[in-house]
């Protein structure tokens, strides 16, 4: 998990977040949410990342977010747009106050 997630840029600031998203994409932000850089991982390297959830999360929880990511292939995401400006089922969400 760890290369994976040194894989992508910190936010210069270091004040940033990595976020994987649904569609495999590995992306880190700056403190305004906005991308950083990402990696298009491949099917076993999503599966590393989510494997590094386990012991932090529940047993369910971590069945839920394994079935969630299951096959999940990052590479097929070409389109810069996608990549840099995610939608609403990508976008991490904010956290509530």
């Amino acid at each position: 998990m760890h290369k994976v997630m040194a894989s992508v840029r910190k936010s210069p600031s270091n004040e940033g977040f990595h976020h994987l998203g649904i569609d495999g994409v590995l992306r880190s932000f700056n403190s305004k949410r906005e991308v950083v850089d990402y990696n298009q991982l491949s099917p076993g390297e999503v599966d590393d990342v989510v494997r590094g959830y386990k012991g932090l999360i529940d047993n369910k929880k971590f069945a839920e977010l394994e079935q969630k990511f299951r096959g999940v292939d990052g590479r097929k995401v070409t389109n810069e747009e996608d990549l840099l400006h995610l939608g609403p089922g990508v976008r991490p969400q904010t956290p509530q106050a």
